[in-house]
């Protein structure tokens, strides 16, 4: 009896670990499966945090971008703008030099013709008092020559023997204004000019070169045809007009 109830304990505490195991295992294996899933969760959950870490670096990484572009983009218009206003202010800045310029040439051109018609009147002002002198000058040595001059040509030639230029040759060739350089021959105290020969019937004048600009008058006082230098006003030389 004794045999048989050791036996029965034996058998129950062999079985009792037995079935002790066998009921431990499911509660593992649903253990061992909650933390799998528990770390395939975890691991999820760190990838899912990885990969909003990494989005939002992400997003930073374009905010930061962005920034940098619009600030590159603030900063290239504002290099366009200062080198517009750069240019303008260039532009204004040669267009005053322009306009300074034009106006100083203008004034300068201005000057220049006040001083070159001032230049021309007080040149012709002058002139005109030379004339005037010379033509005073002239006129009163007419007048102290001209009885003596009167009188040595009657009592020389009396009405000289010459011919009379017609008025119209006389017009387009003789007078003060049309002056002449002659062809001389003064072995004969003759020249030729206008289609003419003229002889000369008083000496000639010392000062008289033969190279001067000469002119042929007719006086109406006396009558007569005179030669002229026009480098020494004043000074008449009786010539006769020939065949």
């Amino acid at each position: 009896m004794k045999l048989l109830t050791s036996a029965a304990v034996l058998c129950f505490l062999v079985a009792v670990p037995s079935f002790a195991y066998s009921q431990q295992e499911p509660q593992q294996e649903e253990q061992t499966k909650k933390d799998q899933k528990k770390n395939q969760q975890n691991e999820k959950k760190q990838q899912d945090e990885r990969a909003k870490q990494e989005q939002q670096k992400t997003k930073q990484a374009d905010r930061s971008r962005q920034v940098q572009q619009r600030d590159a983009q603030k900063q290239g218009q504002e290099r366009a703008k200062q080198e517009q206003q750069r240019a303008q202010q260039e532009n204004r800045s040669r267009d005053l030099q322009q306009r300074q310029s034009q106006t100083q040439q203008a004034k300068q051109e201005q000057d220049r013709a006040r001083q070159d018609a001032k230049g021309r009147k007080d040149q012709q002002q002058a002139y005109a008092r030379q004339q005037e002198s010379q033509r005073g000058q002239e006129a009163q040595q007419q007048r102290a020559g001209h009885e003596n001059e009167r009188y040595q040509a009657r009592d020389i030639h009396p009405r000289h023997g010459g011919r009379v230029i017609p008025d119209r040759d006389y017009d387009d060739h003789f007078g003060r204004a049309h002056y002449f350089h002659a062809h001389w021959r003064h072995d004969d105290r003759r020249f030729q000019y206008g289609g003419y020969w003229f002889t000369y019937a008083q000496p000639w004048p010392s000062d008289w070169g033969d190279n001067d600009d000469f002119y042929v008058v007719y006086n109406y006082d006396d009558d007569d045809y005179y030669l002229c230098d026009l480098a020494h006003p004043g000074i008449q030389l009786l010539v006769i007009v020939q065949d």
